[in-house]
């Protein structure tokens, strides 16, 4: 609608359009602990998800499916947050180096069919994931769509399983997925990762950190920074 508005010669003459900034961010979670599901240990490998990460057109995705209403996240934070990192650069899209890094860490299409696989202990594990969304947007299917073309380039199947809120709610948070849309607030105010971020908060069935994110690291400097 608002995109109609702003292309009406009607509305220009008459009215000043401003677009806001919402206090939001929308992501790809990628489960850092499959198996406490039973699920394949593909997002485990660091190569695997840089891959991904270089597999997706950000910019098609926020042109064509956000209609060019967004801006490029590239942490948590808003860059008007006081611990925005202004020196952060995003991986670009390069599906090239993303195929080729899938090569070196021994994914590859051995039958032909477009998929990648790898011999896992004694299982040939195909590089599949299951996205999950809430399918209540038009613009969060149509990211999935492109999603599930992007990754197809590279050998990667994706497989589309969109939900009720309700239900998205319940296997998202409580970890039981592979890949999932989500959107999180980004406020301009002080920011806790704990919840999120810190691995004494990642538990199967918790609301809190249902990534599964766990760095040492990242918990010392999380630590030190809510005592500051």
């Amino acid at each position: 609608m608002f995109e109609g508005l702003k292309e009406s010669a009607t509305i220009e003459e008459a009215f000043t359009l401003h677009e806001g900034r919402l206090g939001s961010y929308v992501c790809l979670s990628l489960n850092n602990q499959p198996e406490a599901f039973g699920r394949p240990a593909i997002l485990n490998e660091k190569a695997v998800r840089q891959a991904l990460d270089m597999g997706i057109d950000k910019e098609g995705i926020r042109t064509e499916a956000l209609r060019g209403f967004a801006r490029p996240a590239l942490s948590p934070l808003r860059p008007d947050n006081a611990l925005f990192n202004p020196e952060l650069e995003a991986r670009g899209y390069n599906p090239e180096a993303a195929a080729r890094m899938l090569d070196e860490a021994g994914w590859q299409d051995t039958n032909g069919d477009g998929v990648r696989e790898k011999m896992q202990g004694e299982t040939l594990t195909p590089l599949q994931l299951t996205l999950f969304y809430a399918d209540n947007s038009q613009g969060i299917r149509q990211m999935a769509d492109r999603l599930k073309a992007d990754w197809a380039q590279i050998g990667v199947e994706l497989i589309l399983k969109p939900g009720s809120l309700g239900q998205y709610i319940q296997d998202v948070y409580a970890g039981n997925y592979d890949v999932a849309l989500i959107s999180l607030g980004a406020a301009p105010l002080p920011y806790d990762f704990k919840q999120l971020f810190h691995s004494d908060q990642w538990r199967a069935n918790s609301y809190n950190n249902f990534s599964g994110f766990v760095n040492a690291r990242a918990d010392s400097l999380i630590d030190a920074l809510r005592v500051s």
